[in-house]
């Protein structure tokens, strides 16, 4: 009986005295699950460990939709920033996933721990019109303006006042006709005058 009790205090004992290994979960994380851009913009994730360390494969499942700025990283207990970049219309995904030396601190594997990430990529936005109301010039209003142009031109010449070389030729004609008729006139004088002259003589010599 004293045996049995001694046995029992025993391992009690031992079993006070042995420690007791204990497990914190760990692993790794992705900040976001999907993106959306248009094409030429940028935008950012994080990847971030937790009580573990090791490589982790990133993929863009069409990189002529979306790229990433790393293929791979390495992480031991802290965060990494991927950048994606837009390349054009259309939705893919990203892959971030844990290789085979990827593992917690208490020696769990990890390797295959994956998370997809969707990315959108729409087209950009048309402008439209302007805001404050004026009204968008077009290449067919330009058009329409030169055409209205040339048609004003022309009636415009054909109604201004021509005050030129012609209204100074017309004044030279009047003075051309003004001088004729004075001349004229002197010379019916003349020949008046010489004509009676020559009638008071012959009578004065009867």
């Amino acid at each position: 009986m004293k045996k049995t009790v001694l046995g029992i205090i025993i391992l009690f004992a031992v079993a006070l005295l042995t420690p007791i290994k204990t497990f914190a979960a760990g692993g790794f994380s992705v900040s976001t699950e999907e993106i959306n851009l248009h094409p030429g913009e940028t935008a950012s994730f994080t990847v971030t460990a937790s009580n573990s360390v090791g490589k982790i494969d990133l993929s863009s499942g069409d990189t002529n939709i979306a790229s990433i700025s790393a293929d791979t990283i390495f992480l031991d207990q802290n965060s990494e920033e991927i950048t994606v970049t837009a390349a054009g219309v259309g939705s893919t995904s990203i892959s971030v996933t844990a290789t085979a030396n990827f593992a917690t601190y208490d020696e769990e594997i990890l390797e295959g721990q994956s998370y997809q990430i969707s990315v959108n990529v729409a087209e950009t936005p048309q402008p439209s019109d302007d805001p404050g109301g004026n009204e968008t010039i077009t290449d067919q209003d330009n058009q329409d303006d030169q055409n209205d142009q040339n048609n004003t031109t022309p009636n415009a010449i054909a109604n201004t006042p021509d005050t030129g070389s012609n209204s100074q030729t017309g004044g030279g004609a009047t003075q051309i006709i003004i001088f004729s008729v004075v001349g004229v006139s002197l010379i019916t004088a003349l020949f008046v005058t010489f004509y009676l002259h020559k009638r008071a003589k012959e009578r004065h010599n009867q």
